[in-house]
């Protein structure tokens, strides 16, 4: 038979495990939360200095980069907003420029626009060709 002082030792490593699990834990989950949060910053940033780099670009007239423009804003996602507008901006002036991947693109996202995207689009398009001409 086990007396109440043999006990002792399992009463006391129990409540340090209960001390630990209970005080720390919180403290330790808040400490990997901290932790994914500023690795999500930390990725958005990243992608938003792509999409800046990106649209550098693609303003120069680089066709990988209006095609890339083109899929991101009709995807939508980190950094690029869905904008099926900015989507057909960016694949139309791809496609002109002898793209076949943006040219299909585009074929695939017309029959998906409202026809007040299309307009906002091509005003678009036709806003960035007038920049350029200048």
């Amino acid at each position: 038979m086990e007396t109440s002082s043999s006990r002792w030792p399992l009463v006391v490593a129990v409540l340090v495990i209960a001390l630990v699990v209970f005080v720390f834990m919180p403290w330790y989950l808040g400490s990997l939360e901290r932790v994914a949060r500023k690795k999500e910053a930390k990725r958005v940033a990243v992608q938003s200095a792509d999409v800046n780099a990106l649209q550098t670009m693609a303003g120069k007239g680089d066709t990988a980069a209006q095609l890339r423009l083109g899929q991101m804003c009709q995807k939508g996602g980190p950094g690029v907003e869905r904008d099926y507008a900015e989507a057909y901006k960016w694949l139309t002036i791809a496609a002109a420029r002898g793209s076949k991947p943006a040219a299909i693109l585009l074929d695939q996202l017309i029959p998906i626009m409202t026809p007040e995207q299309i307009a906002g689009g091509k005003e678009r398009v036709a806003a960035f060709v007038t920049a350029k001409a200048k």
